[in-house]
């Protein structure tokens, strides 16, 4: 549960900057189902724990998840995932 309002939260913060970017866009139109988007998601890992979304923005270096349910386990890092 606490892995999928992380997921709500970055893709909130995320998404407009996400819709610029791209001429795809996602609709959800069954509100009451879970979906997993484990999948379709890029993850970066910050083991400074400094980065800003501008500094995170500019990244090219996401790896693609390659997992429904990504684990990213126990980390000091922060992970940022779009």
């Amino acid at each position: 549960m606490k892995y999928l309002f992380c997921t709500v939260i970055c893709w909130v913060i995320l998404t407009p900057h996400l819709l610029k970017a791209t001429n795809d866009t996602v609709h959800f139109k069954e509100t009451d189902k879970i979906i997993i988007i484990g999948n379709c998601i890029k993850i970066y890992e910050d083991t400074s724990n400094k980065l800003t979304l501008s500094d995170v923005l500019k990244i090219n270096s996401f790896n693609s998840s390659k997992e429904l349910i990504p684990n990213l386990g126990l980390s000091n890092s922060i992970f940022w995932i779009k």
